[in-house]
């Protein structure tokens, strides 16, 4: 049985927490004055941005070498070999990404709400002579640590030109994009896809095919077709897409697993077509 403090406000939270690569898991019960709140279960991520340029060179979290300067123009190379011109930061840009990547938290906050089953009773509150069963909305917050994970950021310089393969023989259109990994991502990120797929890594989750199970990308997870190989697989936020699905849930399951010493690997999920709508109300017991 989960054991709980009381909070000021009457609602509980449960004593055990669980802490697992920077990402915090806080679960909550309500305090009764509402016979519609259900429980919330909230990651915090606690991050730092490390702002790459000709000024300062050296990534953190990783000893692979991703700056390279020719003369007086520096470039960043991507996981795929490609080499993109960069620029210097100044504060007014560092602002700006700051800003933005702080919005990342609403990609994925509220996207699951995770059913409690009939034969648990953990969750139970009262109110007044009602004893309610919740359900546990699947909450996602973000906090700026010096102690965080650290994402690495680039600045572009923009450009119409091809960008060259660092072999000096392929090349790839700038407007293709610079392909971002979990050491190295470009200023562009939060326009795009890749600030949640990286999120989704930084709350450890894999590429698609490796959350399905496929031996080779659980081995190796970076081979292009760990990214997908359906229109569905692909279409998925861990893919090359911005779709969630009930896979993407694994992070709080294991969270909450851990907080209750209960299998919740096989309760019941709903995922939140509109995030912030009420959804499954806790029931009567």
């Amino acid at each position: 049985m989960v054991a709980y403090e009381m909070l000021p406000d009457g609602s509980k939270r449960a004593r055990r927490k669980y802490h697992n690569s920077g990402v915090l898991g806080v679960l909550e019960i309500p305090s009764g004055r509402s016979v519609d709140t259900n429980a919330w279960l909230t990651l915090t991520l606690s991050y730092k941005l490390t702002f790459l340029d000709s000024k300062t060179q050296q990534p953190g979290n990783t000893g692979e070498r991703v700056l390279f300067n020719s003369g007086r123009d520096w470039y960043a190379r991507d996981p795929g070999g490609f080499m993109f011109p960069i620029r210097d930061w100044d504060g007014g840009s560092r602002k700006q990404f700051s800003e933005m990547f702080q919005t990342g938290w609403l990609i994925w906050n509220q996207r699951f709400l995770i059913k409690t089953p009939q034969d648990y009773d953990g969750f139970d509150y009262t109110s007044g002579k009602l004893r309610l069963r919740p359900n546990v909305q699947c909450l996602f917050r973000m906090e700026a640590s010096s102690k965080g994970q650290n994402f690495n950021i680039v600045r572009l310089q923009p450009t119409t030109d091809k960008i060259y393969h660092e072999d000096g023989k392929k090349t790839r259109a700038f407007e293709d994009g610079f392909q971002p990994n979990e050491g190295l991502m470009a200023d562009d990120a939060w326009r795009k896809p890749t600030l949640g797929h990286e999120l989704g890594h930084a709350l450890g989750l894999n590429h698609i095919k490796a959350e399905l199970g496929d031996a080779a990308c659980m081995k190796n997870q970076n081979q292009p077709r760990c990214y997908g190989t359906t229109p569905e697989e692909l279409r998925n936020i861990m893919g090359v897409g911005k779709e969630i699905t009930a896979i993407n849930a694994r992070p709080w399951r294991e969270h909450l697993s851990s907080i209750t010493e209960e299998a919740v690997a096989v309760w019941g999920l709903v995922v939140m077509s509109e995030p912030g709508k009420a959804s499954l109300p806790p029931r009567r017991v």
